[in-house]
């Protein structure tokens, strides 16, 4: 048995399970979403990979995030994936 343990994740773009240090965390603050990559800011948070395909997915979709616990706006969500192709760049 392995003596480390890596944390699963959903992603909320693609809804498959990975590793948390392959996804990117954002959390929901009041302002609307806010990337957090250390991991340590406050608040409900969601996981979304870095990918285009998952950033498109997560952009289109509808409905509330279940992990929010909210339901975030569309335009919200293009913000956050923008913010996220700018910060991988």
């Amino acid at each position: 048995m392995s003596a480390t343990h890596i944390p699963i994740r959903s992603c909320a773009g693609c809804g498959a399970r990975a590793a948390r240090p392959v996804l990117v965390r954002f959390v929901a603050v009041e302002a609307g979403l806010c990337l957090d990559p250390t991991g340590n800011r406050p608040g409900r948070g969601a996981y979304l990979h870095a990918s285009d395909s998952c950033c498109a997915a997560f952009a289109a979709r509808k409905g509330p995030l279940r992990s929010l616990r909210r339901s975030v706006e569309r335009t919200q969500r293009a913000a956050l994936v923008e913010q996220l192709q700018q910060a991988v760049r």
